[in-house]
Formats: structure tokens, C-alpha cells, sequence
């Protein structure tokens, strides 16, 4: 499967275990991923949203049989219908980790097509690629939220500045953190602009006195200008990623969210949709 950096171990290897399972079943048309592993918004504790499309004339047994099928995958707790109707079926596993798997007829396929996120399997010969890429081309983003956000941040940066220059450590955590969850918008208003979303607020990672110091280098903005204030959140993704890595690797553990990287991106695109050209390496993402 696809490197997807903000899930779990727990999530990569039912997904994995699920696309051996789906894959060889001659009744799934393809897979792929959807929800908040694809927006990159996903925690340690987020289900796994898999959407499948089944090949009409299948339709019907496959989706009688996905008890069966799901308990192939790993020891099933429970399994039942989502608010939304029988389209969408949840099964919690053991371990415990959850799964949110949309059925879908193939004949059905532009109907969904903005929900494709990553590709599992294909067996259409191209097809759900080009409905996928024909649905990214319809969206419509919201500029003015991007300005929104972008300028809010660019008027909190003083205040940033000054607690992180006093080591006030409440207060310049406080300011990190919204920060970071207006990255989180940009992020998920970049992978599906269509749709309104709640920003999930992850746990802050806390920072030595040597971390504090680099925080101070991230925040200093000297120009105070819509262009400066995106490379310096830009900057910030960069420094959560390796704060957070260095936590973890501290306890022996892997940091389990990518979430900085796709928001770097966001926030380059946004600035540019709205702006014009941030400029920089790599269209911008290396100030």
C-alpha cells in the first residue's frame, strides 16, 4: 500500500491485511482510501474509511457476504450500519481499531467519485482513476478562507514573538497550538475543498529549553507581511515534524503523524491560490 505517514502501525496493517482480502475477491471492482488518513487529519485513534466499488452484478452477494468477508481480515467485536444508511458498514476489530467500508455498485462510480481518495486497487482498467481525476477538477476551493486564515495568523505572529521571547511557555504553547490546528484546516480544506470539516485537535508535544530557543528562530517574522507569515508556518510544520520525532524516538517509539508535511503543502498552495507566488525551493516549500 501507499506510504501513509499519519496512521498507526495498528491502521497500515489491517488496511493491508484488507487490500489482500478485497484484491483476490473477483466481485471488487477497486478500493482505495478516503476519510481522514487521506487529509492527513488522522490520530492514533482514527478508523479506517475504505470505499469499494463492486461490480454491479455482484453487488448484491458481495454485500451479504461482508461479515464473512470482514472477519477474514481480523477477529471482528461488532459490526453494524452507519448514520448514513446501509451504504457505509462499521466493523470494530479486536485490537481495537475500526473500519468504516462504503460499498458501492461500479455503475455508481461519478456519483462518489470526489470521495476517491488513495488508489488501493484498480481492476478497472483506469477507470476510477479518471473519475477521480475528473471530480478533482470540478472542486471548487474557497479562497477566502484561505485568506482568513492565512491573515489571522499573520496578526497573531506578534503576540507569538513576544511570549516566545519572554519563555512565557503557557502562553507560547497556547499560540503554537492554534497554529497548528489552523494548518490542519489549510490541510484539509487543500484535500477536500468541497466539504466542511472539524478540525481535529491532537495532543502538543511539550519542548525542552533547547527546542524553545529554535522556536524563537521559527517565529521571528521581520516583515510582517502576508508572503513572510506562509514561509514562517511553513517553518513550523518542519519543526513540529522534527520535535516530535525526537520526543518519540526518546521513548522508543515512531512518531505516528505526518500531518506537518501535507499541511506545509496546503498552506503553499493557499498562499500562492490567493496571493501569487511564494517562491523558494520546491515551489516554495523550502524558505
Amino acid at each position: 500500500m501507499r506510504d501513509v505517514s499519519t496512521t498507526t502501525s495498528l491502521q497500515e496493517i489491517y488496511t493491508a491485511r484488507a487490500v489482500e482480502v478485497l484484491e483476490v475477491d473477483e466481485r471488487v471492482a477497486a478500493a482505495w482510501m478516503k476519510g481522514s488518513l487521506v487529509t492527513g487529519a488522522a490520530g492514533r485513534y482514527s478508523d479506517v474509511d475504505m470505499g469499494l466499488a463492486v461490480y454491479d452484478e455482484h453487488y448484491e452477494s458481495f454485500f451479504a457476504d461482508r461479515a464473512k468477508i470482514l472477519a477474514t481480515i481480523g477477529p471482528v467485536v461488532g459490526i453494524g450500519e452507519a448514520s448514513v444508511g446501509k451504504r457505509v458498514t462499521v466493523v470494530l476489530f479486536d485490537e481495537p481499531i475500526e473500519f468504516d467500508l462504503t460499498i458501492d455498485r461500479l455503475s455508481a462510480t461519478e456519483a462518489y467519485g470526489s470521495e476517491i481518495g488513495w488508489i488501493l486497487f484498480d481492476k478497472t482498467g483506469g477507470k476510477i482513476k479518471a473519475v477521480q481525476a475528473a471530480a478533482q477538477a470540478a472542486r471548487q476551493a474557497d479562497p477566502n478562507r484561505a485568506r482568513e486564515i492565512v491573515t489571522a495568523f499573520w496578526l497573531r505572529a506578534p503576540r507569538m514573538r513576544r511570549w516566545v521571547s519572554k519563555a512565557d511557555l503557557h502562553r507560547a504553547g497556547n499560540e503554537l497550538q492554534v497554529g497548528r490546528r489552523w494548518l490542519v484546516e489549510l490541510m484539509l480544506i487543500a484535500n477536500q475543498p468541497d466539504k466542511t470539516h472539524t478540525v481535529q485537535k491532537d495532543s502538543f508535544i511539550l519542548l525542552s529549553p533547547g527546542q524553545w530557543q529554535e522556536l524563537k528562530d521559527v517565529y521571528v517574522v521581520h516583515d510582517f507581511t502576508a508572503r513572510e507569515l506562509a514561509r514562517c508556518m511553513v517553518r513550523l510544520t518542519d519543526a513540529i515534524r522534527r520535535w516530535g520525532q525526537a520526543a518519540c524516538a526518546r521513548q522508543g517509539s515512531a512518531y505516528p503523524f505526518g500531518l506537518e508535511k501535507v499541511s506545509a503543502t496546503a498552506v503553499v498552495e493557499f498562499y500562492e491560490m490567493v496571493f501569487g507566488p511564494l517562491g523558494g525551493g520546491n515551489n516554495g516549500t523550502q524558505p
